[in-house]
């Protein structure tokens, strides 16, 4: 078979891939696959383990990324690391998972790069080392991988991973943190807002914090959805807003987030923005304190004590 028609096999079904028609595109990938292509292969692999397509599963996916590493193929070897680290169509496994997306770092990927740093960070499969965690992040954050970023950044703020905090590391990590929020990445998103709420690092600016919040927030991110919820609800960089507090908390909430359901249970008991509600308010703080808020766990305890008529 003629290089230029696997070529041609490979282009067309890329061209489905890309525009979402990944039916069409099995069709050619898999022709193509059959014929040798490596790309071929390791495309196929991802519609499998992102059930794109639906006839197929994540071993599937997985004896094809091993073929397509086995030929060279970058993509592959990373996403061989990724099956490991996830327990995607193989029992899940660090030590193996570190050897593959060392590989695949080693050939220049950089989101090899980011989750070769969490194994070392926090010692999984691997001996924790945070000067290679930190190391193999920098690498990262400098091809505008946002993950990396991000994670070096809360390292910068926070003092951690043998960083000491500086007001010139803090610095840095808002650096790190516009860059990645930039790109569209909600944490970072998320706590560049903390940073102009809080002035930590820049001028404290509550409308700059309302509009990363929001960036953030429209992504689905619960904590961005709760802290610009309290902004609506003090009128903190906006006009007080009740309704829209009421409304942002009610969606981080239903993902889990404490501080929502703990800012929810409050709205309750004391009525604001809401009809006072007391079963609703334990509700809420239930929830919460079952997560282990502290300050829900503090109000249901005040509840029961003036329900049994105790100070």
């Amino acid at each position: 078979m003629a290089n230029g028609e696997i070529q041609s096999l490979l282009e067309k079904g890329e061209k489905f891939y890309d525009i979402g028609k990944y039916d069409d595109a099995e069709k050619y990938l898999q022709d193509a696959a059959e014929k040798g292509s490596a790309r071929a292969k390791t495309l196929l692999g991802i519609c499998y383990i992102q059930f794109k397509v639906l006839r197929h599963n994540p071993a599937d996916a997985l004896k094809l990324f091993r073929e397509a590493a086995a030929q060279g193929d970058l993509d592959a070897v990373y996403n061989v690391g990724i099956c490991y680290l996830c327990g995607m169509g193989v029992q899940q496994n660090f030590g193996e998972a570190s050897y593959w997306l060392g590989q695949a770092s080693e050939q220049g990927s950089g989101a090899a790069m980011f989750y070769q740093g969490v194994l070392y960070f926090n010692g999984l499969g691997v001996d924790r080392d945070c000067e290679k965690a930190m190391e193999l992040w920098r690498r990262a954050s400098e091809m505008k991988i946002a993950p990396a970023q991000y994670n070096l950044a809360v390292c910068y703020e926070a003092g951690e991973g043998g960083v000491r905090k500086t007001e010139h590391s803090v610095v840095e990590a808002i650096k790190l943190y516009t860059s990645a929020a930039e790109s569209g990445y909600s944490p970072a998103q998320y706590r560049l807002g903390c940073c102009y709420a809080e002035g930590k690092g820049v001028p404290g600016n509550m409308q700059k914090a309302m509009g990363w919040y929001k960036l953030a927030a429209d992504q689905g991110n619960a904590d961005a959805q709760c802290s610009l919820g309290v902004c609506y609800e003090f009128g903190y960089g906006s006009e007080q807003n009740y309704d829209e507090a009421l409304r942002l908390f009610r969606r981080s909430a239903a993902q889990g987030n404490e501080r929502a359901q703990y800012n929810l249970g409050f709205c309750y008991e004391k009525g604001w923005g809401v009809p006072v509600n007391p079963e609703q308010a334990e509700q809420w703080y239930q929830k919460a304190a079952e997560r282990g808020d502290g300050k829900s766990k503090a109000a249901l305890e005040r509840i029961h004590r003036e329900k049994n008529g105790t100070v």
